[in-house]
């Protein structure tokens, strides 16, 4: 549990370009109510952050203890798979909070997809909304059954038609794709053995990924199968400027299918046609790179001891920021990290993990004014969330819940690291005076989701998390005066 206290704070000066000096008080009143959303008594609001100067009085403080649990948030972890017309439920309860989406497109290789599939998948869609869980869908015109042996995929024309025809489906659908894969071409939609020559037609690569681009919202990325095709497509790595910029580059990760497989990962790295297909270790450090930034996952194909044991998956999964893997395969990779004592760990860290180390924040707080507020959040998955999502301080009691934004986007709390938030959180001009308790929440970005409490993060402490509100309690209480 976290341990409080409070302890007087010397007045300090404001830091930062942001800092907004307020020439009186009044100003600082009318800012703060032009920041907040009206809202009545037993009701939520959100109010977006406004920097006015804090309350430099007394503050309280707590420190909280790490929690050694596993427990589900969104869009990282193992995941699980489902087929058109199953339902959901069984992911979650199974577990997950991802689920890969195979979408067969076999029989319309030369045809228009018939609306009968489109409301299959959105069915599937509708179904993984009320199951509280995100879809990793991808499309595919072959599933074949032995291997080299391949099966037909389809034409550029034809897959372009295709992507055309499920935009909508796709974009209604948004708030509940983790991330896409790229699909269509090939073996598998892994962009492999295409018999329409796409896996080697740069200019069809380019259209199909611009096109997937295009049809997903500005907020949601896709993955490709192979490091030199991103690079082929957009030439040197991210770079932490260019993060979340809303371009294609930045919307792209990897989704490597045969991790760990050999010391190419079964020809994930080492291919000759672009820039990264010197080495295997020049692909990795590229992913690396991208990872910080960007959706990376896949699965495991096949035993490749040593390097698919335990020491070398931790290490890789960590260097290339893994979000995700396929529980259902490879089994006996599973086992080895199973019998070799790290699967519970990989289980954990996949993706982020989030824990508070230390919240304070102003001991009282005038209503139209701002509360001081910091706090010391550790990392310790894998990699960040990939996903837009705000920080919220949140305010309870009184027969009130104000939901109050913070200058802090959780996609930057880097792996393996802590990050300080230092916020001036503005106090909504209408709350009533009285004690309230204080939390922080990571809710999802999209408003059909964003009071669901399976899509809020959950920190990895004890006793801060409240299932019903998605809500990370501090167990600290700020007063609020007139």
């Amino acid at each position: 549990m976290p341990s409080t206290h409070l302890r007087p704070t010397p007045r300090t000066s404001l830091r930062g370009s942001g800092v907004l000096r307020a020439t009186s008080l009044a100003f600082v009143s009318l800012l703060a109510a032009c920041a907040v959303t009206d809202a009545s008594d037993d009701a939520t609001s959100q109010s977006s952050a406004v920097v006015v100067p804090p309350n430099t009085g007394p503050e309280v403080s707590a420190n909280y203890a790490v929690s050694q649990d596993s427990f589900l948030n969104p869009e990282r972890g193992f995941h699980g798979n489902i087929q058109l017309g199953q339902d959901p439920a069984f992911i979650r309860q199974g577990g997950h909070s991802l689920a890969r989406l195979y979408i067969r497109l076999d029989d319309y290789r030369t045809q228009e997809i018939p609306s009968s599939l489109l409301s299959s998948i959105q069915s599937t869609f509708d179904g993984a909304r009320a199951a509280g869980i995100k879809i990793i869908p991808r499309f595919t015109y072959n599933f074949p059954t032995t291997w080299p042996n391949g099966e037909q995929d389809a034409s550029r024309t034809q897959v372009l038609a295709h992507i055309t025809q499920l935009t909508p489906v796709l974009s209604k659908n948004a708030d509940v794709i983790s991330v896409m894969q790229t699909g269509f071409v090939g073996n598998w939609g892994e962009w492999h053995s295409s018999t329409n020559g796409l896996d080697k037609d740069t200019a069809a690569q380019q259209a199909i990924v611009s096109g997937l681009l295009a049809a997903l919202p500005a907020s949601r990325s896709i993955q490709i199968r192979y490091p030199d095709t991103i690079t082929s497509l957009f030439g040197d790595p991210l770079t932490p400027a260019e993060a979340y910029g809303g371009s294609g580059k930045s919307r792209t990760g990897l989704q490597n299918d045969c991790f760990l497989a050999g010391s190419d990962d079964m020809g994930t790295y080492g291919r000759t046609n672009a820039g990264v297909g010197a080495s295997a270790e020049a692909g990795k450090a590229f992913i690396a790179q991208i990872g910080q930034f960007t959706p990376i996952g896949g699965e495991t194909c096949a035993v490749s001891a040593p390097r698919s044991n335990c020491d070398t998956a931790t290490t890789e999964l960590k260097q290339m920021h893994y979000s995700y893997l396929n529980e259902d395969f490879h089994d006996g990779v599973n086992a080895s990290w199973k019998s070799g004592g790290c699967f519970d760990d990989i289980t954990q860290k996949l993706g982020y993990r989030f824990s508070l180390k230390t919240a304070s924040h102003s001991a009282t707080a005038a209503a139209g004014g701002a509360m001081a507020f910091k706090a010391t959040v550790s990392n310790t998955g894998y990699a960040s969330p990939y996903n837009p999502r705000s920080a919220y301080v949140v305010l309870s009691g009184n027969g009130n819940r104000r939901v109050i934004r913070i200058d802090s986007d959780p996609r930057r709390w880097a792996p393996s690291a802590e990050t300080s938030i230092d916020a001036s959180v503005v106090i909504p001009a209408d709350l009533a005076p009285g004690k309230y308790s204080v939390a922080l929440s990571l809710p999802d970005a999209d408003t059909r989701l964003e009071a669901r409490s399976e899509y809020s993060i959950r920190f990895a402490n004890t006793g801060v998390w409240d299932a019903a509100s998605g809500d990370n309690k501090l167990s600290t209480q700020v007063t609020i005066t007139p």
